[in-house]
């Protein structure tokens, strides 16, 4: 059988075209080499320079400022797309915080938005998830001539390849080999649907429970990609075995805790109420209170647990953004959950009512937001705790009751 050697990550950077449009040379300069080994870069320094370079060489991708002299960013976007020649491209917008939330749109037909001023190493990553996603669109079209793309994971991961085919909602099947392990994992429109790692399948074949031994933290494995796979036998409509285990994340939401000034005391509060309902913790993780960054780490757990909760900057002050964040990713919002809390909630404090918090579905995932106060966040989740297995046998496809 004809195969395709080599790595996979490293031929997915070399074929992509990235546009960097920004008047800042000092951003430009540090964006295309940081950039460089991702793909081939090119730079313009407004507007009307990118015109000109995008119809002589078309972008993959398009990375560009959105306040520049003359014509924004945005308005660049509208002018390569209206033209056939260069109207297939992706693209990325930086913008200040301010203006994504008052003057750009979810809307926008772009791919992401990057808050200015940003950490290089965050742009970066952002920007790599794109290329790594526009990339493996590119191979699956040369793929030879038994539609199996083959190669080795060197420099991403296998989460950062799933977060790529979730992105590109693709329909395959990835396997990937180890020594003498294997795992079979099928996709359809980028969701995980079936998954078969020895003789155990579902949702364990993928988040085993030995941490060092479960394939989404395998790195430097062997991986094929066959588009036309199927199931031996078709499968539901949800990644697990009959009996789903019940995997949890936990998020605290907190500027001070993520600088180190303060101790996490709603994260283990959060986490000891959820093992004690028979959930396993996944994932512990702290992130400030920065909607990108909050957004970012909910999309990459969903892809670790089955429930991944929340706890902080769900009120009313200047930098509470976890709902805006979990409202960004989430495909629908389950209203009555939120309720109920806040319901509760107000039988300990008249405060309840200033909260802000969601609960939605994200694919087969649900994402639960908490207050900050730990004596809250418990009381929150306690309310609503014995819902959560019935709602994810639900949005997994299982509506059969006993």
């Amino acid at each position: 059988m004809p195969a395709r050697a080599g790595s996979l990550s490293q031929a997915m950077s070399s074929n992509v075209k990235v546009l960097l449009v920004d008047d800042n040379p000092i951003v430009l300069g540090m964006l295309k080499q940081s950039l460089s080994a991702l793909g081939q870069v090119a730079t313009a320094s407004d507007a009307a320079d990118a015109l000109l370079k995008a119809v002589d060489d078309p972008p993959d991708l398009l990375v560009t400022d959105f306040r520049m002299p003359g014509m924004d960013g945005r308005q660049l976007i509208e002018k390569l797309r209206s033209r056939p020649a260069t109207a297939n491209f992706s693209a990325i917008i930086l913008a200040t915080k301010t203006d994504i939330n008052e003057r750009l749109s979810q809307q926008d037909p772009v791919d992401d938005f990057v808050e200015k001023p940003f950490f290089l190493k965050e742009a970066t990553r952002r920007i790599k998830r794109v290329i790594d996603k526009i990339a493996l669109e590119k191979m699956t079209k040369t793929v030879p001539s038994d539609g199996v793309l083959r190669g080795s994971l060197s420099q991403m991961n296998v989460i950062d390849l799933m977060q790529s085919l979730e992105m590109g909602r693709k329909s395959c099947l990835i396997t990937l080999t180890r020594d003498d392990e294997k795992c079979d994992v099928y996709f359809s429109e980028g969701q995980v649907v079936h998954a078969v790692y020895g003789n155990l399948k579902g949702d364990q074949a993928v988040f085993k429970r030995s941490s060092t031994r479960r394939a989404c933290s395998w790195k430097d494995c062997a991986c094929s990609t066959n588009p036309t796979a199927t199931p031996e036998a078709p499968p539901r409509k949800k990644m697990s075995s009959s009996t789903p285990e019940l995997t949890a994340a936990v998020v605290t939401v907190s500027d001070s805790s993520a600088r180190g000034e303060r101790e996490d005391l709603g994260g283990p509060a959060v986490a000891a109420v959820l093992e004690k309902k028979g959930f396993r913790i996944v994932a512990r993780q702290i992130v400030a209170d920065d909607e990108p960054a909050i957004r970012d780490l909910l999309i990459r757990l969903c892809s670790q647990a089955r429930f991944v909760v929340t706890t902080g900057g769900t009120g009313i002050a200047p930098r509470d953004f976890t709902p805006e964040a979990t409202r960004a990713v989430c495909d629908r919002v389950l209203e009555g959950v939120a309720e109920r809390m806040r319901s509760e909630g107000a039988k300990h404090t008249k405060f309840a009512a200033l909260s802000r918090s969601v609960c939605g579905i994200r694919g087969q995932v649900i994402i639960l937001n908490l207050p900050g106060k730990p004596s809250g966040a418990v009381e929150s989740l306690e309310a609503v705790v014995d819902l959560i297995p019935h709602a994810l046998q639900l949005v997994s496809g299982d509506t059969s009751h006993s």
